[in-house]
């Protein structure tokens, strides 16, 4: 009965969130008024014919005469963040189609008259606000037609994947032909495919305690990963031209849509799996503590993440861009390619979010920039205080939790002095329109070190628990008030993150502090406590009463011993999925705008749309995780290890 209280609590916290707060929300008249947001000719058509000139660009409104009804309307409609700002249009037109007549020579002078034009038969002043790029008949042929616009990294790129797929060869060939004994080359056996498949496929850690552990965690970060795909084609979504805006208004102002504009808080939990099996595997190592043990765990971080996390980015500066074209192919991917060539080696070292951090180069690797330098910090706290001695004792439990509440102050400190806002203010759509470019708060908190510094100490804090626990012979299944708070995490973390809906009507800059250093840090404790009840079988229902653990039926025994969070997180098909984790978080972005950035036409979006497009991008992404997996993730972990020892 007590679960049913919490869940009855979060439910009611969640609808309670939907109000308080007044919406700009346009009725269907009011849509049917409004100038069309965007417009897309057809480029290839255009850019057929002799005297073709497809231009993209940002025009701004102003009204013609005063007063001006409409563009008061407008004007009041975009003060609500939450829609788009409806006093700029977005435009690609075929120039020559639409405004042949015009005397004017300059691309650029040209595009901005033909739009001019289009406005002023409307009711409104239009000028240029940014031109995105204008292109001819001439520079389209000679970019078709002509020889491939191929530098020195392309083909040290090339080069790269060749050498990769021959010691894949010579290393597969080696294995099938050789006999298992200790006279094998581990060095080329590390390169071979066969070998190379159990890593992703098992062993299986179900029969042992402390590997046992990784099962729920597998799980955990593939159905995070699954929402990190889904969220970004979300955003790109909105990043594109679309045929329906009012689609994404509406649905912006929806209470549920706040699990998705809140989408870099629910990150954090990915931090505090990575240093609670980084904390985890350092408690359960048999070698002591030393500087040398700091850098040989340091390494085989960056060689597990670098092979993998290079050749992506190398792919998006190189080849990503000359895959395909359309009329926001240079808007979306060459520009970001752009970005990538220009911050590769800031990426190489893993200091990207440092240098230029107002652009970004596949919006996900901030996240694996701030967790190398968070795994840093995270390896030398946990070497400092198991070689003092402390590793299963109550005091590293006091330390550890003290850090991590001077971190939330910290936050709410450097939240308050810079006025940062939250992530649900700033993930509005013109800001994802621009992948945040030049917003502070995403740049300067979400993307740093500090702003996920206490997810990660509580991942510190929950693997020394567990250690110090299991050293003990505690029982959690055995303590019912765990049982019922382990629970009542499932829907209580979801209500967490819709009340944060009630903060939209406050503008005190204190209590948005307050907020901003406690809400991440409060959905990672709840996320803490779900995972240690997943993998300790704190989650024991009633159905386990009726199934002895005689039962012939597996199913119902583990339930009944083990409680269902447990059992649904622990099926075998997490584990494989968990090992492509790095691989698919690197492709999804290259994946979807493959398809996505390569539209003729402005798109259509709606639940349907977005669904599919999410499932297709993970089907597809996991398919080229796994190559990419086996072929360079794997060789390389072994290859280090096989060095090493």
């Amino acid at each position: 009965m007590a679960t049913w209280r919490l869940v009855t609590l979060a439910v009611v916290c969640g609808v309670a969130a939907a109000g308080g707060h007044v919406d700009r929300l346009a009725t269907d008249e009011q849509y049917a008024q409004f100038p069309t947001l965007f417009q897309l000719d057809d480029y290839h058509k255009c850019l057929g014919r002799p005297e073709g000139l497809y231009c993209v660009g940002t025009f701004n409104i102003r009204p013609l005469r005063r007063p001006d009804p409409l563009f008061d309307m407008l004007k009041d409609f975009s003060k609500d963040t939450r829609n788009f700002n409806r006093t700029r249009l977005h435009r690609g037109y075929c120039v020559n189609t639409r405004c042949g007549a015009l005397p004017e020579t300059n691309t650029t002078l040209r595009f901005e008259r033909c739009v001019a034009q289009w406005g002023r038969k409307r009711g409104m002043q239009l000028s240029l606000q940014q031109l995105q790029y204008c292109r001819t008949h001439v520079q389209e042929k000679a970019a078709r037609s002509g020889p491939l616009p191929l530098e020195t990294s392309h083909r040290v790129f090339l080069a790269v994947i060749a050498a990769i797929v021959f010691m894949n060869f010579i290393g597969t060939v080696y294995d099938m032909s050789t006999k298992d004994d200790d006279k094998k080359s581990k060095l080329l056996s590390s390169w071979s495919i066969r070998s190379n498949w159990q890593y992703i496929v098992g062993p299986y850690p179900d029969g042992d305690p402390r590997l046992a552990v990784l099962l729920p965690v597998q799980a955990f970060r593939t159905i995070m990963l699954l929402l990190v795909i889904m969220l970004h084609v979300c955003m790109i979504h909105v990043a594109l031209y679309i045929q329906n805006p009012e689609f994404i208004e509406r649905t912006y102002h929806k209470t549920e849509v706040t699990i998705l504009r809140n989408g870099s808080s629910s990150v954090q939990m990915f931090f505090l799996l990575s240093s609670f099996l980084m904390a985890q595997g350092i408690l359960h190592s048999k070698e002591e503590p030393s500087l040398r043990l700091f850098f040989k765990l340091l390494l085989k971080r960056i060689v597990r993440i670098s092979p993998v996390y290079l050749l992506v980015i190398g792919f998006a500066s190189t080849w990503w861009p000359l895959m395909r074209g359309g009329p926001l192919w240079p808007v979306v991917v060459e520009a970001e390619s752009a970005v990538c060539r220009r911050k590769f080696w800031a990426h190489a070292f893993f200091y990207n979010n440092f240098f230029d951090d107002s652009k970004y180069c596949q919006t996900q690797t901030w996240f694996l920039a701030v967790d190398m330098q968070l795994h840093a910090l995270g390896l030398a706290v946990v070497m400092c205080t198991r070689g003092a001695g402390w590793g299963a004792r109550r005091g590293v439990l006091w330390l550890l939790g003290t850090m991590f509440l001077a971190s939330c102050l910290l936050n709410t400190w450097m939240a308050y002095v810079s006025e940062w806002q939250p992530l649900m203010f700033v993930s509005v759509p013109e800001n994802v329109r621009t992948m945040f470019s030049g917003e502070p708060t995403f740049s300067e908190y979400y993307t740093k070190p500090w702003g996920s510094l206490p997810a990660s100490l509580l991942g510190l804090l929950v693997a020394h628990l567990h250690h110090h626990l299991y050293q003990r012979g505690f029982k959690p299944e055995e303590h019912k008030g765990l049982i019922v708070a382990c629970q009542s995490m499932v829907p209580v973390i979801p209500a967490w993150v819709l009340c944060g809906n009630l903060v939209r009507s406050v503008r005190s800059r204190g209590f948005i502090a307050l907020y901003m250093g406690l809400e991440a840090p409060v959905l990672c404790v709840m996320a803490a406590l779900l995972l240690f009840g997943a993998y300790n079988g704190s989650t024991k229902t009633d159905i386990g009463k009726k199934t002895t653990p005689d039962s012939k039926d597996k199913t119902a025994q583990r339930i009944a011993t083990k409680g269902y969070l447990q059992h649904v997180f622990c099926w075998r098909g997490w584990f494989a999925l968990g090992r492509l984790s790095l691989s698919a978080l690197m492709l999804h972005w290259c994946v979807y705008t493959l398809f996505a950035a390569s539209v003729n036409t402005p798109v259509t979006s709606s639940v349907l749309h977005i669904a599919r497009d999410t499932l297709a991008t993970a089907w597809l992404t996991y398919g080229a995780a796994l190559p990419l997996t086996l072929l360079v993730e794997a060789p390389a972990l072994r290859l280090y290890s096989a060095l090493v020892h």
